[in-house]
Order: structure tokens, then C-alpha cells, then sequence
């Protein structure tokens, strides 16, 4: 039987989480971001300095999750004030994904969050991104607002959902 788990994030973790990152983007925004749109923000957000930087930040909870102690997905909160905090990215390697891992690095997460004092959790996903909005509204999230972002010349509309903790 396959286990799954979550933990916090190491510095040994980067490489996964870059490998994991590069599988799941293009999966998930080959129809919403071109291609060279995602390499650059790929190369420049999943940079082995970048993430490092964020694993040792205080403000961020990066969490791995790990099946048969693999890591298979990752999630980063970022607490933006006492009772506040944003879900800035969160990815499951496609073949793991409709498993729970999802769910469970996420719950994890929450529990963690709230266990701070964090009473609200936002994200924003992009419109057209189907398989991520279903994930949210079945989490119970509610999509609040709508906005435009510049992800590096590339525009892309994006749905903001709350969720109170």
C-alpha cells in the first residue's frame, strides 16, 4: 500500500520541487502561458537561490508532499499580515494528481496556518485554469474578485478566492 505525507520543505527538497514544477507547468498552462513565458518565470521563480531563500524565510510555509517518500507536490503559504495569509503556488506531478495529495499538503497547511492565528487564506488562479478553480471550489474556497496580471510581458486574467480558516 502507497503512503502519503507532508512535511516541511528542506534544502535537499529543491531539486524536486523544481523537477516537480517544470512537469506540472506544462501539463497545466501549455494552453495559457507560452511556452517561453513559463520557462522565464520558471527559471527565475524556481531558481535554486529563489527557493532556498523561501524555504529558510520565516513569513513562508512550504510544505512537501511525499508518496512512498518521494516528493510528488508542494505547496507555499505566505502569512501577508496576523490573520492573513496567501497560497502562492501549490502543484501535484500529474500522475498524482485525483490521489488526495493535493488535498492533504494543502489541509496541512490550513492546520498549520491556523494553528498561527491565520483566519483567511486567498489565492489567486488564472480564469482559464479549469482543473485548478474546480480544485478550490471544491475545497470550499469562494471566488471573490477578478484581476490582471503581467507575468512577464504575458497577461493573464486571474480569479481571487478566499477561504476563511
Amino acid at each position: 500500500m502507497h503512503q502519503s505525507f507532508v512535511s516541511s520543505a528542506t534544502l535537499g527538497d529543491v531539486a524536486a520541487v523544481q523537477n516537480i514544477a517544470r512537469k506540472t507547468w506544462s501539463a497545466t498552462y501549455t494552453d495559457l502561458i507560452p511556452e517561453a513565458v513559463q520557462q522565464r518565470l520558471l527559471a527565475t521563480a524556481y531558481s535554486t537561490e529563489a527557493l532556498e531563500g523561501q524555504i529558510r524565510a520565516g513569513e513562508t510555509l512550504f510544505l512537501v508532499a511525499r508518496w512512498d517518500e518521494e516528493p510528488v507536490g508542494f505547496a507555499q503559504f505566505v502569512r501577508v499580515s496576523a490573520s492573513e495569509a496567501t497560497l502562492v503556488r501549490i502543484y501535484v506531478l500529474p500522475e498524482f494528481q485525483n490521489r488526495k495529495v493535493g488535498s492533504e499538503v494543502l489541509s496541512a497547511g490550513l492546520g498549520k496556518l491556523k494553528d498561527l492565528g491565520v483566519a483567511k487564506l486567498t489565492v489567486d488562479v488564472e480564469r482559464d485554469n479549469g482543473i485548478g478553480r474546480r480544485f478550490y471550489r471544491r475545497r470550499s474556497f469562494e471566488e471573490v474578485g477578478e484581476s490582471i496580471a503581467d507575468l512577464g510581458g504575458h497577461r493573464v486574467a486571474l480569479v481571487r478566492c478566499e477561504l476563511t480558516i
